[in-house]
């Protein structure tokens, strides 16, 4: 497999005249593994050209300090690897990866659905017990509906609750991805909590005669506004 990075910072440490080393990453050690033996491209941007390139020797995971967890790869250098372009399908955020076309697919697809099923299951417990929740990768977006029984005696047996329909946008994703561990927690910290206090303030009841008739409502989460969600919750705080 072949990696494309975005790298920007020029991470390089020289090894030797034709080795160096580049990091840190924030890749699964499964995914380094199969690199090995395939060819590396550093781009400024996703649309420019490679800047930098060449044959992964291997990779080492780094032990403690600030990077801890994340991945520095040895590489050779190929001067065959500099000015070569690719299109722009196929990254998540800083990378892609290009193994076979079925390789390509499954592994974004896996990649998407696992995140995904993380933060259904961490949202779960703030609905009710006999919430229905449907989960689905949309575009780069994923969606997250739910809805719920709102009784169980007479007429109100079978009647459901309004749907929500939670959409968390591809720089919420992206931006998950490039975090360390520790930053992953306090993101879904905020998520959680944004959350959570959307749910309170949630009209359950779809009833034509209030002013919450619509039958769903969709709750946005994009970078800008966790953001703003964790500056204002940590003022309320001081």
């Amino acid at each position: 497999m072949n990696l494309h990075i975005v790298d920007k910072m020029n991470n390089f440490v020289k090894i030797n005249d034709i080795v160096w080393e580049s990091g840190w990453w924030e890749l699964d050690e499964r995914c380094a593994k199969e690199l090995v033996g395939g060819e590396i491209f550093f781009h400024k941007t996703r649309q420019e050209p490679s800047f930098y390139g060449g044959t992964v020797l291997g990779y080492r995971i780094v032990a403690d300090g600030p990077y801890r967890g994340k991945i520095i790869f040895t590489l050779r250098y190929n001067h065959a690897c500099r000015n070569v372009r690719t299109d722009k399908s196929g990254w998540q955020k800083k990378f892609k990866i290009i193994g076979t076309e079925q390789q390509d697919e499954e592994g974004m697809i896996e990649m998407a659905e696992d995140l995904l099923d993380h933060w259904v299951k961490l949202l779960t417990p703030i609905f009710p017990s006999n919430a229905w929740i449907v989960s689905e990768v949309s575009k780069d977006d994923f969606i997250i509906q739910i809805d719920w029984k709102m009784g169980s005696e007479g007429k109100r047996r079978d009647k459901r609750s309004r749907k929500i329909r939670i959409v968390i946008k591809e720089d919420v994703i992206g931006d998950y991805l490039d975090k360390n561990q520790q930053d992953r927690k306090l993101n879904n910290l905020t998520l959680w909590q944004s959350t959570y206090e959307r749910y309170i303030l949630f009209h359950a009841e779809n009833d034509p005669d209030a002013n919450h008739s619509a039958p769903s409502e969709t709750w946005l989460v994009t970078k800008e506004y966790l953001n703003t969600f964790k500056t204002q919750n940590n003022r309320e705080n001081d």
